[in-house]
């Protein structure tokens, strides 16, 4: 289990030196770009975002959605900021749920 516990911080130590980086954070948004038009076809464009490890929450900024509509209509989202919040119901389970969605503008 400490081993476990070791592996966990280390990664988070990762992820926190890494996200300050703007190659990291310009591959991290790609991919998320990516994986949303491979599942459901909707363009996703992200200016930045910041990742708060303290209370499990994504703050996204400058969120653009694009889905079906014709390019002269407006997109099916547009947004200053948009917060994701994850509460960790089971750590080894995998299990979690989104506690809170808050857009702004």
């Amino acid at each position: 289990m400490s081993l476990l516990v070791l592996v966990v911080a280390a990664g988070i130590t990762l992820i926190l030196m890494l996200e300050h980086s703007p190659g990291f954070r310009r591959d991290i948004l790609g991919k998320v770009e990516n994986s949303l038009h491979e599942s459901t076809g909707a363009e996703l464009s992200v200016r930045d975002f910041k990742l708060s490890l303290s209370t499990l929450s994504l703050d996204l900024y400058n969120v653009v959605v694009h889905g079906r509509e014709a390019a002269s209509e407006q997109p099916l989202l547009q947004t200053d900021h948009l917060r994701v919040g994850l509460t960790i119901d089971s750590l080894l389970g995998r299990k979690w749920h989104v506690r809170e969605i808050i857009i702004d503008h």
